[in-house]
């Protein structure tokens, strides 16, 4: 059996901070418009969609529930463009296991692992 995850949908009463952040890592957004509803905006990566809703009333959760993992080119400047940015860096990047990461907050407070990838 083979399992592949095809979409990630975040909900967030911080919409266009997070389009923000998640654009600064290169990732581009499409605005769709949904009659009844919120604002949504989805990102088509390959086979697999990224996308976020809007939630006017959403708690931002102390502890959120889920983190993420991106693999970039380029590690050092996207953190730096980040944090001038005010986005808080919790881990800045590093060499573990021979491979450059760090970790930086989205807004709402979920950790972003940032991976280097060699072009």
């Amino acid at each position: 059996m083979v399992v592949k995850i095809k979409s990630l949908m975040l909900a967030t009463s911080q919409v266009n901070k997070l389009i923000e952040f998640y654009t600064l890592l290169g990732i581009n957004f499409e605005h769709k418009l949904i009659p009844k509803g919120s604002e949504f905006y989805q990102a088509k990566m390959d086979d697999f969609s990224f996308s976020i809703i809007g939630k006017e009333h959403m708690n931002i959760e102390a502890q959120p529930n889920c983190s993420l993992t991106f693999a970039v080119t380029y590690l050092d400047p996207i953190f730096s463009h980040l944090v001038d940015k005010g986005f808080i860096g919790i881990l800045d990047p590093t060499t573990i296991d021979e491979q450059r990461k760090c970790i930086i907050l989205d807004p709402d407070g979920r950790s972003v692992e940032l991976v280097e990838i060699k072009l």
